[in-house]
C-alpha cells in the first residue's frame, strides 16, 4: 500500500492516521510518500514497524496572502500543475522498482496509475470560489476521474454531512464512497480547568500569524489562562513567553493534544475541514474562525455552525 497525503498544513497528514493504523492492524505493508516534516510527524505518531516505511516525495509548497487568497492560488496554478506532473513521474519511477497493489492519495491529483488500483481521498469534489467556478470544478472532476475510486471523509447521511455541498459534483463519474469521519482523536476522561482557553493555531504560517494576532488583541487584558499550540515562529514565541497568563507549546503529539482538549474549558481554532472532523468526533464544543478571504473555510464555518449549533460556534459573529 502506498499512501501519500498533501502537505498543505497538517490536516491531510493527520487525517490519514486512522487509515494507516487500520492497514497496519491488518498486517498490510504500508509506505508513506511524504516530505521531511510529514515524515518527522509520522515517526512520532507510529512506533517502529517492519510493515511501515517512508519514501521522500516533495509537496506542493502552496502559499497565500490572507488578503488575496484567490489571487495567490490562481498565480500558483502553473506551479501546482508542474508539481502534479512531477509526482506522476515520481510514481512511474517508484513502480518500476517496487510492488504496489493500492495507491491511496489524499488530495494529490498526480498519484494514480493504470496498472494499480488508485484511490483518491477528498472532500473537495467542488471548490467554493468567487471566480471561474465552472471551469475550476470541471477541472477538478477530470482530475478525480483519473482514479478508480473516490473516498469522501464524511457521513453518508446527507443531513449529517460536515462538508455540505463541497462533496458533490455531478461531473465526477467514478465510484464515490462516503467512508465516515476520519479523525485520530479519542477524548480522555479528564476534568476541565475552569476559566481556561486553548488556542490551536493550524494551517499555513500566514494563517497561524493572523489567528495569533486576533487572540492577542481579544484577550490582551484577560486574567484567563491561555494555552497556545503550534506557534509559527521564534519572534511570536519570544513575545508569548513574556506573558504571565499564556502557556506556549510550539508542537504537540496526538496524546498531548487530546489531553489539552479534554482539560480546557474554551477552545478556539480555524474552520479547516480536518479540525471540524476532529471536534465532531470528540463531540467537543469549539469556537471556529475562518481564515480571512478563504472561501472554503468561510463556507464550512457557516455550514457546520448552522447544522451542528451545539458543537460549533463562530468565534466572532
Amino acid at each position: 500500500m502506498l499512501i501519500a497525503p498533501l502537505d498543505w498544513g497538517m490536516g491531510h497528514t493527520t487525517r490519514c492516521i486512522p487509515i494507516i493504523k487500520a492497514l497496519l492492524a491488518q498486517q498490510c505493508t504500508v509506505t508513506i510518500a511524504c516530505n521531511a516534516n510529514q515524515q518527522l510527524f509520522y515517526k512520532k505518531e507510529f512506533e517502529a514497524d517492519n510493515n511501515l516505511s517512508y519514501q521522500a516525495l516533495q509537496g506542493y509548497s502552496v502559499f497565500y496572502w490572507s488578503r488575496f487568497f484567490t489571487l495567490a492560488i490562481t498565480l500558483q496554478i502553473p506551479k501546482i500543475a508542474l508539481k502534479i506532473l512531477q509526482e506522476k513521474r515520481w510514481l512511474a519511477h517508484y513502480l518500476q522498482y517496487n510492488t504496489c497493489q493500492v495507491i491511496i492519495s489524499d488530495n494529490r491529483y498526480g498519484l494514480y496509475h493504470p496498472s494499480v488500483t488508485s484511490i483518491i481521498i477528498t472532500h473537495q469534489l467542488q471548490i467554493i470560489t468567487p471566480y471561474f467556478k465552472y471551469i475550476i470544478n470541471n477541472t477538478i472532476a477530470r482530475a478525480i476521474n483519473n482514479f478508480n475510486t473516490c473516498w469522501i471523509p464524511d457521513n453518508a447521511n446527507e443531513n449529517q454531512r460536515l462538508s455540505g455541498e463541497l462533496s458533490t459534483n455531478t461531473k465526477v463519474t467514478i465510484p464515490t464512497q462516503y467512508i465516515g469521519i476520519l479523525s485520530r482523536m479519542v477524548l480522555p476522561n479528564l476534568t476541565k480547568t475552569s476559566n481556561s482557553i486553548l488556542v490551536l493555531l493550524t494551517g499555513p504560517v500566514n494563517a497561524k500569524k493572523y489567528l495569533f494576532k486576533l487572540i492577542k488583541n481579544y484577550y490582551c487584558n484577560t486574567t484567563q489562562v491561555i494555552t497556545i499550540v503550534n506557534v509559527p515562529n521564534a519572534s511570536i514565541l519570544y513575545y508569548l513567553k513574556k506573558q504571565g497568563n499564556i502557556k506556549v507549546l510550539p508542537t504537540v503529539n496526538t496524546a498531548l493534544l487530546q489531553q489539552l482538549i479534554a482539560t480546557h474549558e474554551t477552545i478556539i481554532t480555524y474552520s479547516g475541514y480536518t479540525s471540524i472532523m476532529d471536534f465532531y468526533t470528540l463531540q467537543q464544543p469549539v469556537l471556529l474562525i475562518a481564515t480571512p478571504n478563504q472561501p472554503e473555510q468561510e463556507y464550512l464555518l457557516k455550514h457546520v455552525c448552522n447544522t451542528f449549533p451545539k458543537l460549533f460556534t463562530p468565534f466572532i459573529n
